[in-house]
């Protein structure tokens, strides 16, 4: 069967090599099936098979790339862009050194025809990438930022957009805002500000890095978000609760159409971009948040997906200076996966969080639940024992100076607590009065 196989193979190849220049979108189709074959092997995946198969498309594939398709011909370009791709996705398959080095050269030195063809990287090539990142850090498995986040030190270049400064001054005078937002598209950055719409050159692609290739002043003084789906530059502008989305011509940055959303937009809400779709994340009244993606071929944009989502974790952020903490830039309180927050509570000297498992804890001072012993030192916290052991806690509030507060077992029992200061809160020898 391997036989057969193999002269089936091979007849292909012949046959595609022989009407290629004749029958272009014949021959495209075939190329695309093998690309989506190639690009799904793994790294070296193909070294085992039969010399003569692998060589008879390597040598077909490498005509391709050389010699060009009739110019007159509209699918030229798709059919040199298809063969580049699968001519680098069969040498990463097979491993060969050898028509590595055949294959990048071909295309480094190719000819004019090629130059102005956009080639989409192969998933392969990723493979590769995860297969170098495993063997310089010495590990199998490489994190990526989805499960460990963003390195802190992960900034790598930065370059100057020429944009006029007499324009983006003169609007930032007049009540402009600033911030930007920004879509790629692997050839060009597309940034939105108090300028108006800008493309510009990402420096790949064949572009040059930072030049401004064309800029209008396309709603300068609105906040708004870019994104990019199906080829397709999108427009959206923030904090005005609009139900459209606006979409962009990439070349003349002029408004083509406008396109419905197919939900409500009011309320808290942020939108992406997968490549593919666009995607809506939106804080739900009743809590928690919903994920949408919408179908971009239609007015109004159908859902085409939606979930629910509810956060994994929850983590108290705070920000100012305290006594018990003197650290003023925004930074991490509380953080317990396995007994997660459900409420903070805030008074002059100290921090209280109630947790999911019924508990009370504090950090700082424990003057407000009538502890009068020593602080809590920052990073650490104190359980809050109330005079029921077998109770846990509903809900709590303190006031502000810090001297007195209310506890709300889930038994409906409310313990009054706090320190003894001219017969404000609690009563002599009672750290805690049950009301």
């Amino acid at each position: 069967m391997p036989v057969v196989v193999g002269l089936g193979v091979r007849g292909v190849f012949s046959i595609i090599q022989e009407v290629w220049q004749t029958m272009p979108s014949l021959c495209l189709r075939a190329l695309r099936e093998f690309l989506n074959i190639l690009q799904g092997q793994s790294p070296a995946g193909l070294r085992s098979e039969p010399k003569e198969t692998t060589d008879a498309l390597f040598e077909l594939l490498m005509k391709m790339v050389v010699e060009p398709v009739p110019p007159d011909n509209e699918l030229a370009a798709d059919l040199s862009s298809v063969a580049c791709g699968c001519l680098l996705s069969l040498v990463v398959a097979l491993g060969d050194t050898g028509k590595m080095l055949t294959a990048v050269s071909s295309l480094i030195t190719a000819p004019h025809h090629l130059t102005q063809n956009t080639l989409q990287i192969p998933q392969i090539f990723y493979s590769l990438q995860d297969s170098v990142k495993a063997v310089l850090l010495g590990c199998v498995t490489v994190a990526d930022w989805f499960e460990k986040g963003v390195p802190a030190k992960s900034f790598v270049e930065e370059w100057t957009i020429s944009v006029p400064l007499e324009e983006g001054g003169e609007r930032e005078e007049e009540g402009g805002r600033g911030g930007a937002a920004v879509a790629c598209d692997g050839r060009f950055l597309y940034i939105h500000g108090s300028f108006g719409l800008a493309k510009v050159g990402s420096g790949y692609g064949n572009t040059q890095r930072g030049l401004v290739y064309k800029m209008e002043p396309f709603r300068p003084r609105e906040k708004a978000w870019l994104g990019l789906a199906e080829g397709k530059l999108f427009y959206y502008p923030l904090g005005q609760g609009e139900d459209s989305v606006l979409v962009i011509n990439a070349d003349t940055l002029q408004e083509e159409t406008s396109l419905d959303l197919d939900v409500d937009c009011l309320g808290s809400q942020c939108l992406f971009s997968d490549g593919e779709c666009i995607g809506q994340i939106k804080v739900k009244k009743e809590g928690g948040c919903v994920l949408r993606k919408f179908a971009t071929l239609s007015s109004p944009m159908l859902v085409v997906e939606e979930k629910a989502l509810q956060l994994s974790q929850k983590t108290v952020l705070v920000m100012g200076k305290a006594k018990y903490d003197s650290q003023e830039s925004i930074h991490t309180l509380y953080q317990d996966t396995s007994d997660q927050v459900v409420r903070v509570m805030a008074s002059r000297n100290s921090v209280a969080v109630q947790t999911t498992s019924g508990k009370l804890l504090y950090t700082g001072s424990g003057a407000v639940f009538g502890i009068t012993s020593k602080d809590v030192s920052k990073g650490e916290w104190k359980e809050v024992a109330l005079p029921d052991k077998n109770v846990k806690v509903e809900h709590c509030a303190c006031d502000n100076a810090g001297t007195f507060c209310l506890v709300v077992s889930d038994k409906g029992t409310v313990y009054f607590g706090g320190v003894n200061k001219k017969g404000e809160a609690g009563e002599a020898g009672d750290l805690w009065r049950q009301i």
